[in-house]
């Protein structure tokens, strides 16, 4: 097949959409698919833990957490992916395009089996000797491990094979199989309660979803990029680019899931597992006001690699009015989780699990609304070719938590996991806006700072005021009634003195995508 005939096949990259309509699509599509997952969790997580105990669940927290930490194998081929397959589609190098995701599917395939090896080689030591497993656990502890590393060479491929969707604009198939199996995550245990399995049989469901699910994305990549099915090759140029910039986000991948999760282990090994699981919730359900900074920076990254020096300008406006909205809509969101952390964990899990973890879950609030800010930075940081900022930043950080890990830990307990997190959050965070700084400009700052220099001192009043009711007035309900009333009052005070026309345009684009299926630029 030649160049012409490919080119009326393949998507077009993110120069042949207006950009602000692609981006909001994108957006939209993209939190849908990890909004419901994140409902999910939240409706099943209390009987999961009632079903399986607190022991097995806290085994099950630790499986999600070697999931993601087993990533830094994959040698960042998927960012590389699509930042690379971006840059042809807006060159018009269609001909390297089926290439690249050869190179890709050998590479990713080979890092898998590898990452497959390594864990079902320790998974004996992980299940008897590393964590704090109660003896009865450990069999059925090492299945379920040994049932995840089987599913590691799938979760590579389907890595790479998402990253080419990513770039073409296919978030539509991406989202669809990332729904299912995030869902399954927290469907499968449900199952497995009902009809009497264990971890084994959950571990069991989660590897079948995976393989499902790079099969699917694999057809996809052939029908959109119309590819002859044939035996992949790993091509030496496509190697030396791919690892190039893969290498430097392969150190992130390493040492980024042990800031995000080595709170985890070390309360596994210091504590118990048992206590873990009351750590472990509100980590996962305030981690998850991450998702829209994160459909955010999903539909960036391609859009800044696809411009970068080319149109400085377009990418600067994107940085400050992702940002000013991410502020705008999450601030309410952590000052409600903070005023009510008592109340709402005691409606979830009971008053007993409340006690525990309301602390916990205020901490943490904290920590993920800066993370949640930190997704910007960071996507101006890889896309403009400086993935060793970020790689370099983690590798400093990570004996900075681990050493504020075993101290707090041993004096404060769970309490001192979560400052640990918040601490080193901070630092990160900051860290990450200074180089984005130095990367876009001051120009950049000029409408960010401006709509900071608003919107702060609105959410500041507006969160005291909250705060206060939730701590004054004694009916729960009085109480929660006052703070709806002013989110009302603060989302209407922020749009008339924060937002401006484009800002009202992106509203009613979204709008026109609900309604009828489409983005109206």
């Amino acid at each position: 097949m030649n160049d012409r005939q490919r080119k009326e096949r393949i998507p077009p990259g993110p120069s042949a959409l207006p950009v602000a309509g692609a981006l909001a699509r994108n957006t939209v599509i993209s939190f849908v698919g990890q909004i419901v997952p994140l409902l999910v969790g939240l409706a099943t997580i209390p009987y999961v833990i009632g079903g399986l105990g607190v022991d097995r669940f806290g085994v099950l927290a630790l499986t999600w957490s070697l999931l993601g930490y087993v990533g830094f194998l994959q040698l960042g081929l998927g960012p590389a992916v699509t930042k690379y397959a971006a840059e042809m589609l807006g060159r018009g190098d269609l001909a390297g395009l089926p290439r690249l995701l050869a190179s890709s599917l050998v590479l990713s395939s080979m890092l898998g089996i590898l990452a497959c090896v390594v864990l079902a080689v320790a998974a004996p030591f992980l299940a008897g000797t590393l964590f704090r497993v109660p003896a009865d656990l450990v069999p059925e502890t090492r299945t379920a491990f040994l049932l995840l590393a089987a599913a590691l060479p799938f979760v590579f491929v389907s890595g790479a094979l998402r990253g080419f969707l990513i770039a073409a604009q296919e978030f539509g198939v991406v989202t669809v199989v990332g729904f299912v199996t995030s869902s399954l995550n927290y469907l499968a245990p449900v199952a497995a309660i009902v009809w009497g399995g264990g971890l084994a049989s959950i571990l069991l469901v989660i590897l079948c979803a995976r393989a499902a699910g790079t099969l699917v994305l694999y057809g996809s990549c052939v029908r959109r990029f119309h590819l002859s099915i044939g035996t992949p090759r790993l091509a030496r140029s496509d190697l030396s680019l791919l690892l190039r910039f893969g290498g430097w986000i392969s150190v992130t991948n390493a040492t980024g899931p042990l800031l995000a999760h080595l709170e985890r282990l070390v309360i596994a090994g210091l504590l118990s597992v048992g206590l873990l699981t009351y750590y472990a919730t509100p980590f996962e359900m305030v981690s998850r006001i991450t998702v829209l900074p994160a459909s955010f920076a999903l539909t960036l990254f391609p859009a800044v690699s696809f411009f970068g020096q080319g149109n400085r300008s377009l990418v600067e406006s994107l940085f400050a009015r992702s940002l000013k909205w991410l502020l705008f809509l999450l601030l309410p969101i952590v000052v409600l989780l903070i005023a009510f952390a008592d109340l709402l964990l005691a409606l979830w899990l009971g008053e007993e699990f409340a006690a525990k973890s309301a602390g916990l879950l205020r901490i943490l609030a904290v920590s993920f609304f800066l993370n949640a800010l930190a997704h910007i930075p960071l996507v101006i940081v890889q896309g403009f070719d400086r993935p060793d900022i970020k790689a370099k930043l983690d590798f400093v950080e990570v004996p900075i938590f681990a050493g504020l890990l075993l101290l707090l830990v041993r004096s404060g307990g769970l309490e001192g996991a979560a400052l640990a997190k918040l601490f080193i959050t901070m630092i990160d965070t900051f860290l990450l806006f200074f180089f984005a700084k130095r990367i876009l400009g001051r120009g950049s700052y000029r409408l960010s700072a401006w709509a900071a220099r608003r919107l702060l001192p609105i959410g500041l009043a507006y969160g005291l005021i909250v705060w206060g009711g939730a701590r004054i007035v004694s009916s729960p309900g009085a109480a929660v009634a006052l703070a709806l009333g002013m989110t009302v009052l603060y989302l209407l005070a922020s749009w008339r003195l924060v937002m401006d026309a484009r800002d009202r345009d992106a509203v009613r684009s979204l709008r026109s995508l609900l309604i009828r299926g489409r983005v109206v630029s």
